[in-house]
């Protein structure tokens, strides 16, 4: 065998067995870990209910003091100026009355809620009831002395500012345990008149049986819940005998229930979590208590919360994390057996990709990855292809650019040739045959006034092959000045051009009209004035009529000045508009111009980067253009 496969071979036995051994090692240790992640679970859990109880509970005492400091009630215990008309204590009567009433449709959990007076043996004042789903208010003669009740004598010996909350027991009428049972918590704060002196107090009852399944609802359905006071007795149990059993004669606790929680009633203790072993493994369950301290400012009054997964969670819980263990494991040798392979291979992959790299810039494709991460020989050698590579691609890139401008220009003067065989050839022969006509023997001139017009004929001819080489010269220096961009006033540089026209502007009744301009735009300053010169000449060529306008057009497309010449009293063919910018291409109104104008002024444009563009509609055109932005960003 050869040695590069017996290194593969070690190489692939270890990982996997490491991978097997970590595996195993893991699925065994699983029990005691899931054990101690079952407990922090339901203990989490715990806490977490225990503070929506709280918050719960505390709602009450906000509502109770809120209720006493009712303009209403106050008004009624403050009577500065002796006692109230009986006029006036009915107002407030009626407003708390609507006010109570209010109070028990937005509380769904309230059953009662009562102003209870000091005089007249604690006589109620206002009184509204949740009857089943109906809130009645009761009328004067069904209030009742509420006098020598525990509620009302606690009460009045808090401060001004402390919240009295009853024992949570079930309610009872005439003294008697009202059947079918309700738990019942009642809330209650004192009311004194601005004299300091007690006047009564403000109370609710809450139906906390509703209360709790409301607020717990949730967790019933996948936990066991239990609610107790402080002496172990259940307020709450999943079996629903066993609550409240210390109002009907039989006792059920939670130190007796479950003795492996005894710390939880020694002094200072506020949590306690255990395993409760059943009869088999599913009976086993994890049980955690809270302490729940639910009256302010009163360490001695509180609840015990507690919360039980059962064994049935708890054993799903294990399996499923046996099942992902064992999955975990042959995951970790698949990818175990997967990376020794690959490892075997790692350095003939980082050949390959050169190779391929290679045959790929010869192809002229792009690029593979290459491993330039690697901090070893083949890593410098893909480094150094790759910076290889780029500088060829640049080289190519430079290459093409030049091929295309090169391409552009041997159009242009092919054109240039074409037209020169043509154009300047023309004015050439018409001045050849003028001049035979004035020096043929053979021709009889009439008078000198003909060979004054025929030698205007041959000037005009010389002018015209004049106006094309100069134009011709215009347009292929364009792009050969070397000039720099500077700030410059555009609206000055338009006005400088229409002075050397002011003459045939005015002859012609041309109005002229300004967008508002940027104050500086930087450019080519005697590129701009030619350009604006050139489109101002066209305009004046090819319009034929007189008083027609010209607007000089400004602003800003994305950030961008876009400026323009408008003028009236002309159009240009659809079918011309795609070839208006080409060399030598003249207009049908052309007067004999060069017919290089706008292709000087696309030049300018194109050096400035920028665009130029026509639109014409009827008796309207307007050239639009930009001059793009320099190099560093700037417009």
């Amino acid at each position: 065998m050869r040695a590069v496969w017996r290194i593969r071979l070690l190489t692939m036995g270890c990982v996997v067995a490491t991978a097997l051994a970590i595996g195993l090692i893991s699925f065994f240790g699983f029990r005691r870990v899931v054990r101690d992640q079952q407990e922090q679970s339901v203990a989490s859990h715990a806490r977490s209910e225990g503070r929506r109880l709280v918050l719960a509970l505390e709602e009450i005492h906000h509502d109770v003091k809120l209720l006493a400091t009712l303009p209403a009630v106050q008004e009624l215990a403050s009577a500065e100026s002796g006692p109230l008309a009986p006029d006036v204590v009915s107002a407030h009567t009626r407003s708390l009355q609507r006010v109570f009433a209010q109070f028990l449709r937005a509380k769904p959990f309230y059953t009662q809620v009562r102003l209870i007076g000091v005089a007249d043996g604690g006589r109620e004042l206002v009184r509204a009831d949740r009857i089943d789903d109906d809130i009645r208010v009761v009328q004067q003669d069904g209030l009742q002395k509420k006098g020598g009740r525990d509620y009302f004598t606690e009460t009045l010996k808090l401060s001004p500012d402390g919240v009295y909350v009853s024992p949570i027991n079930l309610n009872r009428e005439h003294g008697e345990i009202e059947v079918p049972h309700r738990p019942m918590l009642r809330s209650a704060a004192r009311v004194d008149s601005k004299a300091d002196e007690r006047f009564g107090i403000v109370i609710i009852n809450l139906d906390f049986g509703r209360f709790v399944d409301n607020l717990f609802g949730d967790v019933v359905e996948n936990y066991e819940l239990f609610l107790a006071n402080r002496e172990g007795d259940y307020l709450l149990h999943p079996d629903q005998s066993k609550a409240f059993g210390f109002d009907l004669g039989k006792r059920f606790q939670v130190q007796a229930e479950f003795p492996e929680l005894g710390r939880l009633f020694q002094p200072g203790a506020k949590k306690a979590t255990a395993w409760v072993t059943g009869a088999d493994s599913a009976a086993s369950r994890v049980v955690s208590f809270r302490t729940i301290q639910f009256v302010p400012d009163d360490p001695e009054r509180s609840l015990l919360l507690g919360i039980a997964a059962s064994g049935e969670i708890l054993a799903a819980s294990a399996r499923n994390v046996a099942r992902n263990s064992l999955l975990a494991t042959v995951f970790f040798v698949i990818v175990a057996m997967m990376i020794a392979v690959v490892a075997g291979h790692f350095q003939t992959r980082s050949i390959k990709q050169l190779t391929e790299a290679t045959q790929r810039l010869r192809r002229g494709e792009s690029l593979p990855e290459l491993p330039t991460q690697q901090q070893d020989e083949l890593g410098e050698l893909a480094r150094q292809f790759q910076s290889m590579a780029h500088a060829i691609r640049k080289k190519e890139a430079e290459i093409t650019e030049s091929n295309q401008k090169l391409a552009s220009a041997n159009a242009d003067l092919e054109h240039f040739v074409h037209i020169a065989a043509h154009d300047l050839r023309e004015p050439l022969r018409k001045q050849r045959n003028l001049v035979d006509l004035v020096v043929s023997s053979d021709t009889a001139i009439a008078s000198d006034d003909d060979v004054t017009t025929l030698l205007d004929f041959v000037n005009d001819c010389s002018h015209q092959m004049q106006r094309m080489i100069d134009s011709f010269r215009a347009l292929s220096s364009v792009g050969l000045v070397n000039l720099t961009r500077e700030p410059a006033s555009i609206k000055e540089i338009i006005e400088e051009c229409l002075a050397d026209r002011a003459g045939e502007l005015r002859n012609r009744d041309v109005r002229v009209a300004f967008d508002v301009f940027p104050h500086t735009v930087n450019v080519y300053p005697d590129l701009v004035k030619q350009l604006y010169a050139n489109l101002i000449a066209n305009t004046l060529a090819h319009v034929e009529m007189d008083g027609f306008e010209i607007r000089f057009l400004a602003r800003q497309v994305d950030g961008v000045w876009e400026f323009g010449v408008e003028n009236t009293g002309s159009s240009i063919p659809e079918e011309l508009r795609a070839d208006i910018f080409h060399m030598f291409r003249k207009g049908a109104s052309s007067d004999g111009g060069s017919g290089v104008g706008l292709s000087i002024c696309k030049r300018i444009v194109e050096r400035h980067r920028g665009y130029i563009k026509v639109e014409s509609s009827d008796r309207l055109v307007r050239f639009l253009f930009s001059f793009g932005v320099e190099e560093d960003g700037s417009a």
